[in-house]
């Protein structure tokens, strides 16, 4: 059986901030410290992970040749405002590019702007996760 998908249907890629970007600091870089995710003698920690923070261009080249037309990737909400009320702009210029790029590239892009982690001032602010 041969099955054409629809000409809107969205083929696609997903991703987390911190897990792909590196070089973020947040509350889960806090718990790595701390060695809350110890297991078997390791303590992983993310670090500079693939560092697609400042390969993205060349990993959206990759998306493109997957040929996949959406990519569902997240904003690092400890990237954009490391304080309370202070914005990064440069930041947020570049998820603005890399928004753009894909673009270019035909490909949709999905954002998502809360993907479990949160800057390190949230839980000083909101200790919800006390109560867990």
């Amino acid at each position: 059986m041969n099955r054409q998908f629809k000409k809107d249907f969205l083929w696609g890629t997903a991703t987390s901030a911190f897990q792909i970007e590196g070089g973020i600091d947040n509350d889960i870089s806090d718990w790595e410290q701390q060695g809350k995710f110890k297991q078997n003698g390791y303590n992983p920690r993310v670090g500079q992970a693939v560092d697609h923070w400042n390969r993205w261009k060349d990993d959206f080249k990759l998306l493109k040749d997957l040929g996949v037309n959406s990519y569902r990737f997240s904003i690092e909400w400890a990237r954009i405002e490391p304080e309370p009320g202070q914005y990064d702009q440069k930041s947020i210029n570049q998820y603005l590019r890399m928004i753009d790029t894909l673009l270019s590239l035909d490909i949709i892009p999905m954002m998502t702007l809360h993907h479990f982690t949160h800057p390190h001032w949230f839980h000083k602010r909101s200790p919800w996760h006390l109560s867990c």
